[in-house]
């Protein structure tokens, strides 16, 4: 942010922009550039905009819902930011003119789409960059180097931290779990606090309710199925514990805390994804150093009718198998190659994919044939919409009573199409008259928001000795298979 103060200053610029591919991040960021930038007498949300998920309601009577990007500084998700440049909507247009003249910080820029958006974001961060006026600036543990780029890290710094990093994480072998059971009982044999992460808000459910009927008070949840107010409760929460005495208790979470989030846990395990991923979790191990002989990271596989398959991720998961085998991972350990070097190299092997290339090919021929309605540029491919949680809030939007736009995305959640098509058939949720917006009617707790609904893990009476047994709700169960 400093660098890019000063380049906004010499340059002139209009805007600061932060995009970041979680909520989690911008909670975080948000708190921290309100403290440092905002005035006395002014009010932050003028300053540092503040903005999670895209709402973009249907009708008249909801157009003062639309987003619009005018404080100096706007904190925004990738989702909103990447679909807006391929936008085609008056409705999802109409704040990209403030783009014009601003710097662009791309935070945990690693995931701020996928590979195959990669190829048109930039062409158009070159025409953003030599026709419109903008700066561009990428962050990231484990850079792409996919752009021509300048560093601004000094070299002799860079590779003070690269020692440094050999020895603060050990990566142990990929183990693998067939039943819920299983993986939670080896979860409970891991040195804590420890920290679980899974590919989908599902698997996060499905896994921290399975901890909590073991024991209540040593496990805490934190995924997109809760809203804003609550990630930012929870959050709270999970650093207060970490400087507690209290080690043993588990965190179960999405991507959403994988990267960008300043938590250190002593134990970690990821559900395999990608390299990137791998790396980013590594940096919420002994992030300070303060477990001196070294902290692990477990990579770990889970199948079985418990567990949902996130599809997005197959060709990441092909290569991370295909790099591990190689021993690039144990490369990394021993310094021969830096994290950019490997996640470079992972992103070089996704590309040359045919099916990458070809959803690549197929946006590019869009955008250069002007056929924007059909471009299919998609940061997440399934589409979502915004559940609003608060009842009271759901009541007022019911009776077209402005709520100011913050309120509104802190007190609701971004649901996938999917999930929300069954939640609605279900009678979980509904459409708020006719404005795209949703109200949710169904369980929801601030332990795993409305998954409370959409999947349950319950002991049954009959067992005594303690075993497991899962019930799926509105996801279907998927498995995995390798490549």
């Amino acid at each position: 942010m400093v660098y890019a103060l000063r380049t906004a200053i010499d340059a002139g610029l209009r805007h600061i922009f932060v995009v970041a591919p979680y909520c989690s991040i911008i909670i975080q960021t948000v708190d921290v550039l309100r403290k440092a930038l905002v005035l006395d007498g002014e009010d932050p949300g003028a300053v540092v905009a503040e903005i999670h998920h895209k709402v973009e309601p249907n009708g008249y009577k909801y157009h003062q819902y639309a987003v619009l990007w005018e404080a100096p500084v706007i904190v925004t998700t990738a989702v909103t930011f990447f679909e807006t440049l391929a936008g085609h909507t008056t409705k999802s247009l109409r704040k990209l003119h403030q783009l014009v003249g601003s710097i662009v910080i791309v935070d945990e820029s690693h995931a701020s789409t996928p590979y195959r958006l990669y190829p048109q974001n930039e062409r158009w961060m070159k025409e953003l960059a030599t026709s419109w006026g903008c700066t561009f600036l990428y962050a990231s543990g484990s850079l792409i180097q996919c752009f021509d780029a300048t560093s601004i890290i000094p070299q002799e710094l860079a590779t003070r931290m690269r020692q440094v990093e050999s020895h603060r994480v050990q990566f142990a072998e990929i183990s693998r779990f067939n039943s819920l059971q299983q993986f939670v009982d080896f979860i409970e044999s891991l040195s804590g606090p420890r920290l679980i992460i899974m590919n989908t808000v599902h698997n996060a459910a499905v896994v921290a309710v399975g901890l909590q009927e073991r024991n209540p008070t040593k496990v805490m949840h934190l995924s997109t199925a809760l809203m804003p107010a609550d990630q930012a409760k929870t959050l709270a929460k999970v650093r207060e514990r970490l400087k507690s005495d209290d080690k043993d208790w588990t965190l179960v979470a999405t991507a959403c805390v994988e990267c960008g989030v300043d938590i250190s846990f002593f134990t970690a395990v990821r559900e395999v994804c990608s390299v990137a991923s791998l790396l980013q979790v590594a940096g919420r191990v002994n992030r300070h150093g303060e477990y001196p002989d070294g902290a692990t990271l477990h990579s770990i596989v889970v199948t079985g009718n418990e567990f949902t398959f996130h599809h997005d991720f197959r060709t990441s998961r092909f290569v991370f198998y295909q790099m591990s085998d190689e021993g690039w991972i144990k490369r990394y350990q021993h310094e021969d190659i830096s994290a950019s070097e490997l996640v470079t190299e992972a992103y070089t092997r996704e590309c040359a994919l045919d099916e990458v290339q070809a959803a690549s090919q197929r946006i590019i021929d869009a955008e250069n044939k002007e056929a924007w309605a059909d471009l299919n540029y998609y940061v997440i491919d399934s589409a979502g919409q915004t559940v609003v949680i608060d009842e009271k809030l759901a009541d007022q939007l019911e009776r077209a009573i402005y709520v100011p736009l913050n309120v509104l995305m802190r007190y609701s959640v971004h649901i996938w199409e999917h999930s929300l098509d069954k939640a609605v058939a279900a009678g979980w949720a509904g459409e708020i008259g006719s404005s795209n917006l949703y109200r949710w009617m169904a369980a929801y707790n601030d332990f795993v928001g409305y998954m409370a609904q959409l999947v349950q893990v319950i002991q049954t009476p009959e067992r005594a000795d303690g075993h497991i047994v899962p019930r799926a709700g509105v996801n279907s169960p998927g498995r995995l298979v390798r490549g």
